[in-house]
């Protein structure tokens, strides 16, 4: 479910990471710099990236 254009133009690879009565929550796993081995600035600042599914899943708990 993007919710946010890619800033790079084209998405990482999807990850559903949970699913409820609105349907699946997916998530982009980003992309990773070569000469660093982690994750792209732009990536991480994304909320569509999987490191911002747990406040996602979170909140979606919370309003039960």
């Amino acid at each position: 479910m993007a919710t946010v254009k890619c800033v790079l133009k084209k998405r990482g690879r999807p990850s559903t990471e949970w699913t409820d009565e609105q349907g699946d929550h997916i998530f982009c796993c980003g992309y990773i710099d070569a000469s660093t081995e982690s994750l792209l600035p732009e990536c991480w600042e994304c909320p569509d990236n999987v490191n911002k599914a747990q406040y996602g899943m979170d909140g979606w708990k919370a309003g039960k």
